[in-house]
């Protein structure tokens, strides 16, 4: 993979957001006639091959076969080992090789610089978008297989999921989106233009494979905005030349889309999902610049990436990190990182869609007060703030539902009530999704997520039917924030008695009182003594303290007894399992037992011997 920014900026052209694959299969040929089947995974700033057991695959300049990638520095390079010969673990050569990512995310803040609010479409009122299906002169005509009407539909349907019913929903009507697909159908199937080159002119240049390629960055990025200058004289004879396709008046054209046949580039840049802005414009229709135009690809083509893109469109940022950096900050939760065709979370509704103006906002007392909110399904915007510490992060709190009757929320991982964190500015200079992060403007919460651990983001939805109802810094996960770049383990955020999820409401409590919440209690192990104060007696290992709950019992078959010596000893509550075998023995010294239970108040006598019931 290579870095093109430099040569698409000195050309006047700068990519802003693509989408993301992961896992996505390709199939590709090799010089002696044989077929890999592989993965591709990443997005236009950066994406790999790999094999099915994550090994990062690469061209061999010279021989065009794939072979395994090994590191070299910070770069990778081509090894002489091809793929389906030899063993790569067997080899020493490691799995989930990167390119530089440094670099990736520098690309990505030179593009950031640039972005202005100009570049994005108006997210509220009409916009007509122009779509036009193209085929590379070695390729046949789209199949019959999938008719005109087919992709119509993901464009245009209201009476199933869509491009135009998808806007229309989030954003509660306020943005409507037609799409005109040219050159028009023949009895009813596809008709396409033909770019004036094969599609290998647009890939990387091989001797072997790929001889009229691309053979470096300059030139790739010519040949692009010579196929956008070629389609465009060729889509124009087909768009009516008093059609509107300004309806913002800002002198743009409101959007501009092409299908291409087949699937996505591995190996190269060009021929992958993305959204272009293209600055200055390469061209005119109806007397409007050209600038915004989408790239995508009918083997990956469905409506959750169509919406993707058409978001980006219209300003919406990724909200996933260019940069592999093992983490997910919203995953499943948000269409601009996970492609599910689900909503957008309530705060990117309002930041980027500006479809509400006003976020409700809680402020906690040290009173639990009990709030309640309507799944996003049925309300869009429906959601609360809550201000923490630092005056540059909040807390955002919104219900979402796993709802089957749904068009848009049925893919979700679970039902209830998800919890995220919105970070505006990092150093007094603006975040605009996370692309660049961490720290990410969006961090959805979810079990065992920390600054360093991603957790599970598909867990991130709290109800009782999950037994998930609780966060604050004594409950997994912590609401945990950033001072400037660092990040701390700690927050303001008291969230209780999260209640049941699957209807239309979901409630909970807030509070700024932070509940007690004892250690995990202590089984008696008994493998190695009788000592007490070992802490390799019990599980999970550790001597009991004050607050914590003690069992003494058979379940770990014991080879000694607990004996409390010549130190005081303290617990929680003590429970001893009824039985002639069990017991605990209090020497020359004290237990005292602090909270309610079968034992509570207990204080051990010296030489006592403890049995359950007594």
């Amino acid at each position: 993979m290579r870095y093109l920014l430099a040569a698409f900026i000195l050309l006047g052209l700068s990519f802003l957001w693509s989408v993301y694959l992961e896992n996505h299969p390709i199939s590709v040929n090799q010089p002696d006639g044989s077929t890999l089947e592989l993965f591709v995974t990443g997005d236009e700033y950066y994406h790999r091959v790999h094999d099915a057991n994550d090994y990062t695959i690469l061209q061999h300049p010279e021989t065009g076969y794939a072979v395994y990638a090994i590191q070299d520095g910070k770069t990778l390079i081509a090894s002489p080992h091809r793929v389906g010969i030899v063993d790569p673990a067997a080899l020493g050569i490691p799995s989930r090789l990167f390119d530089d990512m440094d670099k990736v995310k520098e690309n990505f803040r030179q593009i950031q610089a640039e972005r202005t609010s100009e570049h994005r479409g108006s997210p509220v009122g009409l916009l007509n978008n122009i779509v036009g299906f193209v085929r590379f002169a070695d390729q046949t005509e789209f199949p019959t297989s999938t008719t005109y009407s087919v992709f119509n539909n993901m464009f245009n349907s209201l009476s199933q999921a869509s491009l135009k019913d998808y806007y229309a929903e989030v954003s509660s009507t306020q943005l409507t989106i037609n799409s005109y697909l040219y050159p028009p159908a023949n009895s009813g199937f596809v008709v396409s233009l033909v770019a004036d080159n094969a599609r290998g002119y647009y890939s990387p240049y091989n001797a072997t494979t790929n001889p009229i390629g691309y053979q470096n960055e300059s030139q790739e990025s010519t040949r692009l905005r010579e196929l956008m200058i070629d389609l465009l004289a060729k889509i124009q004879p087909h768009i009516p030349s008093g059609f509107n396709l300004d309806t913002d008046n800002d002198g743009i054209m409101d959007g501009l889309t092409y299908i291409f046949r087949g699937g996505v580039d591995g190996w190269g840049d060009i021929l992958w999902p993305t959204h272009w802005y293209f600055n200055p414009s390469y061209g005119t229709v109806n007397g409007l610049a050209v600038h915004r135009t989408v790239l995508n690809f009918e083997s990956v083509l469905n409506v959750s990436v169509i919406c993707h893109e058409t978001g980006h469109m219209i300003g919406f940022p990724d909200f996933y990190h260019y940069a592999d950096t093992g983490l997910n900050p919203v995953g499943p939760w948000d269409l601009m990182a996970w492609d599910l065709g689900q909503h957008s979370l309530t705060y990117n509704k309002w930041k980027y869609g500006t479809w509400f103006q006003n976020i409700p906002e809680i402020v906690p007392t040290s009173t639990p007060t009990t709030y309640t909110l309507n799944a996003i399904d049925t309300s869009p915007y429906a959601c609360y703030k809550i201000q923490s510490t630092y005056p540059n992060q909040f807390y955002m709190l919104e219900y979402r539902r796993q709802n089957l009757s749904t068009r848009y929320e049925s893919n979700l991982p679970g039902s209830g009530l998800v919890v995220y964190r919105i970070m505006t500015d990092l150093n007094g200079q603006p975040i605009n999704g996370n692309a660049d992060g961490p720290p990410d403007e969006v961090y959805v919460y979810r079990p065992g997520g920390t600054s360093t651990n991603n957790g599970v983001i598909e867990n991130a939805f709290f109800s009782s039917n999950v037994s998930r109802t609780a966060i604050h810094n004594n409950a997994n996960p912590k609401p945990w924030l950033y001072q400037g770049s660092t990040p701390t383990t700690t927050g303001n955020l008291v969230i209780t008695n999260v209640g049941s999820a699957g209807g239309n409401t979901i409630s909970f409590e807030v509070s700024n009182v932070v509940p007690y919440v004892p250690p995990a209690p202590k089984m008696w192990l008994g493998w190695w003594s009788s000592d007490w104060h070992d802490p390799f007696n019990w599980s999970p290992s550790g001597v009991p303290v004050a607050d914590t709950d003690v069992v003494i019992s058979t379940a770990y078959d014991p080879d000694y007894w607990p004996i409390i010596g010549n130190y005081d000893a303290y617990c929680g509550q003590l429970v001893i399992e009824s039985g002639l075998e069990v017991s605990l023995t209090v020497g020359n010294a004290n237990l005292y037992v602090s909270r309610d239970g079968p034992s509570a108040g207990l204080r051990g006598r010296l030489g006592a011997r403890l049995r359950a019931g007594r």
